[in-house]
């Protein structure tokens, strides 16, 4: 019986030892993996050979992280900053924002409300470029947008961007900080990851 355990734990040993000498050799890290990738273990061959002395292959395959969902739901606040619906973007990586419900306008008794497309009034057509507070001077004001990392982008009532950098998505109405105030309304979204 203590020889089996002993044989086990051998063998256990030499497992864990031809894994990390393995990764090296494939250029994988010893440590953790990064966040963006999975080291699976797909297949351990033991190879006995004479004397019997324990050896193994591990086969190893590197594959995408799958945390993050193919489909969310979030509800974005047209009277609220960027807001964070806790999905997380690899760069390279293809979304899709769709409105799916609601409405919401960007001043409250003096602007009608939209779906996401925003109004008529484009800072940066009337005044200077630097001059403008939206975060994006370019896109109609009240528009849904978003942004990954530094990268913005619009979104109106739907859009597809390829994410530039790695990061968390954010999402808000196309309105200066301080003019949050007399906004009202909410719009449902749906993000779908490819």
């Amino acid at each position: 019986m203590q020889k089996q355990n002993n044989r086990r734990i051998i063998s256990l040993l030499a497992i864990l030892f031809f894994a990390s000498v393995a990764c090296g050799i494939i250029g994988l890290p010893t440590q953790a993996p990064p966040i963006t990738q999975v080291v699976q273990i797909i297949q351990v061959i033991q190879v006995t050979a004479t004397p019997p002395v324990p050896q193994v292959i591990i086969i190893t395959q590197v594959v995408p992280n799958n945390s993050v969902p193919a489909e969310h739901q979030y509800q974005v606040y047209a009277n609220q900053g960027w807001q964070n619906p806790g999905v997380y973007i690899d760069k390279g990586r293809e979304l899709t924002i769709t409105v799916l419900s609601g409405r919401w306008t960007q001043g409250k008794g003096r602007a009608p409300f939209n779906s996401g497309e925003g109004g008529d009034y484009i800072c940066a057509n009337v005044i200077s470029y630097n001059n403008c507070v939206e975060p994006l001077p370019d896109a109609p004001q009240g528009e849904l947008i978003g942004q990954i990392g530094n990268q913005k982008f619009e979104i109106g009532s739907g859009s597809s961007v390829t994410a530039l950098q790695t990061g968390m998505l954010q999402l808000r109405m196309n309105d200066d900080d301080n003019g949050l105030y007399d906004n009202d309304g909410s719009l449902l979204v749906q993000i779908t990851v490819k």
